[in-house]
């Protein structure tokens, strides 16, 4: 026997809405099911499970994760920022002052003062260490260029293990140290007096990259530090006057993020 055609099925002799209306109507059941497509294999648990996933940039965090939810850590670093609101618990010396919006480390008017201000993680704890990844941003700015002596970094000073910014015979350069060598970089004819931000990339047993303000200005790859020996310095700062003046360094704001 022959199947109908559409043409062909019955109509109902009960109720008059027609075949148009039949099919809006499933269709809409359909949408407004909660369970729809749930099942395995199914689009949505497709979707839930595919590695990636078709929403807009941002939308995740803007729609679907509630404030507070998530913590530093779950993005897989490390993280400390600060404005400087308090300078409590930072190592210090005695010119070292907190004035309302930055911090001020002023030397003495006598040549080959020197003025700091440091603050370290427990590395056992936070598990810090140059194997991992680094991206630091400071804002900073001194009252000269000339006769005066600055490091700004996360780690130690000199040849100790650390990636920084430095001020030295009228320059402005990255360095780098790995325990028993440092290694500069020029940054260009910056001038720190203006106020400037530093911004450095370490790529664990790479390279380690200096911006200025936004600009790349330097790479090194030699002399990079490596284990854990300092990178519990997450701020490390100094300001030396080299004459019989006082000079000072601000700094405004810090970023730190080392990759867990």
């Amino acid at each position: 026997m022959a199947l109908p055609v559409w043409g062909n099925l019955e109509k109902s002799q009960i109720d008059n809405e027609k075949i148009e209306e039949a099919i809006d109507r499933r269709i809409q059941a359909h949408e407004d099911d909660p369970d729809a497509h749930l099942e395995t294999g199914e689009s949505l648990q497709s979707h839930k499970a595919s590695a990636i996933i078709d929403h807009l940039a941002t939308s995740i965090i803007a729609d679907k994760i509630g404030d507070g939810e998530v913590i530093a850590s779950k993005f897989g670093f490390i993280h400390f920022p600060t404005f400087f609101e308090s300078i409590d618990g930072y190592i210090k010396s005695a010119g070292v002052s907190f004035l309302n919006d930055y911090v001020e480390l002023l030397t003495a008017a006598s040549s080959s003062d020197l003025q700091y201000l440091k603050k370290r993680f427990p590395i056992a704890i936070f598990g810090m260490s140059w194997d991992k990844n680094h991206d630091l941003e400071f804002t900073f700015s001194t009252d000269a260029l000339h006769n005066i002596e600055v490091v700004i970094c996360a780690g130690d000073v000199g040849i100790k293990r650390h990636i920084g910014i430095k001020i030295a015979s009228s320059n402005v350069l990255g360095t780098v140290g790995n325990g028993t060598t440092e290694t500069t970089v020029g940054l260009g004819a910056v001038d720190p007096t203006a106020g400037l931000v530093a911004r450095i990339v370490f790529t664990t047993g790479e390279k380690c990259e200096f911006y200025i303000n936004g600009v790349l200005e330097g790479t090194i790859s030699t002399n990079l530090p490596t284990g854990v020996t300092d990178a519990h310095f997450v701020v490390n700062a100094y300001v030396k006057t080299l004459e019989n003046v006082s000079h000072a360094l601000y700094l405004y704001a810090w970023d730190f993020k080392q990759d867990i």
